[in-house]
């Protein structure tokens, strides 16, 4: 008796283990719940295993569905800790197992424009952007850092069109009214924040920059003397 009644006990046993059985999908989801919390060198652990285990199984790292979430998790994490060729090496192979997947590239290009590879960058940028043709943030992104770069003409091209992929979208109009202050074209520059503004009413860079623009202007100085 005492051994028939143990059978049940085996069973639930091996159900528990079977259900307990660490597989990459469930050490990422401990990842992400680690990050979430902010335990990143945990998060990053996990990460770690859950990519080495799902390169070790049948098809690879390829063959996984969820690893270019993991792999953009690990980079994020990485960086966060101040390794960086562990951050740029997570964005690579993202881009590597997904190449048609436009965050990996999206992530990647960014990456690379922070750590000053602007060609990579421009080009993986580009590849982004071709991949979701609706989408203006690759086109949003290079045109802010063509414009910190002072390539202001390659910026141009990339907010309009950036605001023709998205036209309810202030950041395009904001990017525009920054290169026409740039280029002391003060009308311009406020035709651009208003245009931002209409889209987008409480846009703090359109306030901002349209707050600093009219605080500039001649008439506002006239005013502060009590002259207009």
């Amino acid at each position: 008796m005492r051994f028939a009644s143990s059978i049940p006990l085996c069973l639930f046993a091996l159900a528990l283990a079977a259900c307990s059985r660490t597989t990459p999908s469930s050490l990422l989801a401990r990842g992400e719940s680690a990050a979430s919390r902010g335990e990143l060198a945990l998060a990053r652990d996990l990460l770690r295993e859950a990519i080495d285990g799902a390169s070790l199984a049948e098809g690879g790292l390829a063959a996984w569905k969820d690893a270019p979430r993991a792999l953009a998790l690990l980079a994020l994490s990485s960086r966060a800790l101040g390794a960086t060729d562990d951050a740029r090496e997570a964005f690579e192979k993202a881009a590597e197992v997904a190449p048609d997947d436009f965050t990996a590239a999206f992530n990647l290009g960014a990456f690379l424009l922070e750590t000053d590879d602007f060609q990579r960058g421009l080009k993986t940028l580009r590849r982004a952007a071709d991949l979701a043709p609706s989408d203006p943030r690759p086109l949003l992104l290079l045109g802010d850092w063509t414009t910190r770069s002072g390539r202001w003409d390659l910026a141009r091209r990339m907010y309009f069109a950036a605001q023709k992929r998205s036209e309810r979208s202030a950041a395009a109009w904001v990017g525009l009214g920054r290169l026409s202050q740039l280029a002391d074209k003060p009308a311009d520059a406020e035709n651009y924040y208003m245009k931002a503004l209409e889209l987008d009413p409480s846009s703090p860079a359109a306030l901002y920059n349209l707050g600093v623009l009219l605080t500039a202007s001649p008439d506002a100085e006239k005013v502060a003397q009590g002259k207009a």
